[in-house]
């Protein structure tokens, strides 16, 4: 059995603690990418129609459920991907504040690095306690 070698590389970015000087431009992308669109589908008629539809009102079994989810994610990246255009400059200036490149750096990366940045920024202890915390204003 032949052995693969793989090598790891180090990332070409470091990101900062994340700081009060943050909140705002993160508040900016959240709004931009429709976060009240994502609230009121959950707590609307979008949320209530997918799940009708697919239990029937009552026939609540695994296969249903399953389908349910999976209705309900592709829904909300449908949202997130129609909304994501309009943030396209406000993501690349918080990751470059946030980190050591310059936006046109992050703009240069290529596409697996660059998505491998932002799941890194979503991954930060500090962005993980934001979400909690602005979490805590649609219950």
């Amino acid at each position: 059995m032949e052995k693969v070698n793989e090598t790891t590389t180090a990332k070409p970015y470091i990101f900062r603690r994340l700081a009060a000087e943050d909140v705002f431009p993160m508040v900016n992308i959240l709004n931009k990418i429709g976060i009240n669109e994502v609230k009121n589908f959950i707590e609307g008629d979008g949320f209530k129609t997918v799940l009708t539809t697919f239990t029937n009102g009552e026939n609540k079994d695994e296969k249903a459920v399953e389908k349910v989810g999976i209705s309900i994610f592709f829904e909300l990246l449908d949202l997130l991907l129609r909304n994501l255009p309009k943030c396209e400059d406000d993501v690349f200036r918080l990751l470059a504040n946030t980190s050591n490149l310059t936006v046109e750096q992050i703009k240069k990366l290529d596409i697996v690095e660059f998505t491998e940045m932002i799941m890194d920024f979503f991954k930060k202890e500090e962005f993980k306690d934001f979400i909690k915390v602005v979490s805590k204003l649609f219950n």
